[in-house]
């Protein structure tokens, strides 16, 4: 019993609930900036980035475009998440 008491909170309801949800937006923001370096790997994999490069494309514009892709998901989400907290407390 005591292990359900601990998980509930006993504050303020509204800012623990908040609180909650900046987590998760923060896992998502996480998840959503990784995703073009994950597909990379992927693509790489399945040699669609060989199919590129023979096409003269320089040698590190696909993995530079996810990680360009990545860094600006990351700054705009993050952005919109920090404005949409600000707005919401």
């Amino acid at each position: 019993m005591r292990a359900v008491e601990s998980m509930v909170p006993t504050g303020n309801l509204q800012a623990t609930f908040i609180t909650y949800v900046l987590q998760l937006a923060s896992l998502l923001v996480c998840i959503a900036a990784i995703t073009p370096i994950v597909a990379y790997k992927n693509q790489k994999q399945t040699k669609l980035v060989d199919a590129l490069r023979s096409l003269s494309m320089r040698s590190w514009a696909p993995l530079g475009a996810a990680a360009a892709t990545g860094l600006s998901t990351l700054l705009f989400t993050s952005t919109f998440t920090t404005v949409g907290a600000t707005r919401i407390v």
